[in-house]
């Protein structure tokens, strides 16, 4: 594998896992309840699976560029998630009338 491929993924691992994790473990003033914890690993497993697909796809057919077609999508999957886990609050939701 190349070095850079290696050293990118490190560095997107500590900024997307790392990072926010050791930031909701330090947060005392406003802990996450057991709601919020479930989302957050919901989505977690929706970002792993959805970036093992990624590079499995990517792996097998030598195109790195069938991953563009997946991150335009996968922000609405996290976002009725998060709406439906919060039962559809209306802070959440934009509601039209």
């Amino acid at each position: 594998m190349n070095f850079n491929l290696i050293k990118t993924a490190i560095l997107l691992i500590i900024a997307l896992i790392v990072i926010p994790c050791v930031a909701f473990f330090i947060d005392t003033k406003y802990p996450l309840d057991d709601l919020q914890w479930n989302t957050l690993v919901t989505l977690f497993k929706v970002m792993f699976t959805a970036a093992m697909l990624c590079f499995t796809i990517g792996e097998l057919t030598k195109n790195c560029g069938r991953v563009d077609k997946l991150w335009s999508v996968i922000p609405v999957a996290y976002v009725w998630i998060v709406a439906s886990a919060s039962m559809w609050n209306e802070r959440l939701v934009l509601w039209l009338y």
